[in-house]
């Protein structure tokens, strides 16, 4: 993880690049899919993990600096909503199937006359969420992958605000400018100290013999 983190974050790190928000919203949400896309496969694998939503937060942080040129702490928390949100997709999209497969089971059982397509699955979504038990069932998975995905994706998000904030602190920081006039002299302790010189060098000079 350390290599993918510094490789992801390096590119953000040039100067001479700047930050199109726009773009890396575009590119954060076509990256994030791939976090709903495992969210998918988990759960047709039996059990939920906090990788999906690293997997979404780490391409989606990708996708923006990629397509927005580099990536800021506002641009950190854009990808990691994106992230989430594919992850809900992710997650009615498994409800949508799973709706789908009911149909054809009915179907069988000769209980319906047709299968709907996926898409009217997809917009049956809240008809079947009203129902108190699916909607129990169904949220409390959701609750579940997005508290994992939390604690997952967690470490590497404080790693890319920090990462931030050191590639900002050159900039905000002037150096301390030292006048060619100035000179040193020590201390009652023998420490040096600067003693400022506004042009006179004979003020210096009397500085130093008191």
């Amino acid at each position: 993880m350390e290599n993918i983190f510094e490789k992801i974050m390096k590119k953000s790190d040039d100067p001479d690049r700047k930050e199109n928000v726009i773009l890396g919203i575009v590119g954060a949400v076509l990256f994030s899919l791939a976090g709903g896309l495992m969210w998918m496969g988990l759960y047709y694998a039996g059990f939920f993990a906090g990788i999906s939503g690293l997997a979404g937060v780490v391409a989606s942080i990708y996708g923006y600096i990629i397509f927005g040129g580099k990536i800021s702490k506002k641009g950190i928390i854009i990808a990691v909503i994106a992230a989430l949100l594919s992850l809900v997709l992710g997650w009615y999209m498994c409800l949508t199937i799973d709706i789908h497969d009911a149909f054809n089971s009915w179907y069988e059982e000769g209980e319906v006359v047709r299968v709907p397509s996926i898409f009217e699955c997809f917009t049956l979504g809240p008809d079947f969420l009203a129902d108190p038990d699916v909607a129990g069932a169904y949220f409390k998975d959701l609750a579940l992958g997005l508290f994992l995905a939390i604690i997952g994706a967690g470490g590497f998000v404080v790693r890319s605000f920090k990462k931030t904030n050191v590639a900002k602190a050159p900039q905000n920081e002037a150096p301390q400018q030292i006048s060619a006039l100035d000179e040193f002299d020590y201390d009652e302790n023998g420490m040096p100290k600067r003693v400022e010189n506004d042009g006179g060098e004979e003020d210096a000079t009397d500085e130093r013999k008191e």
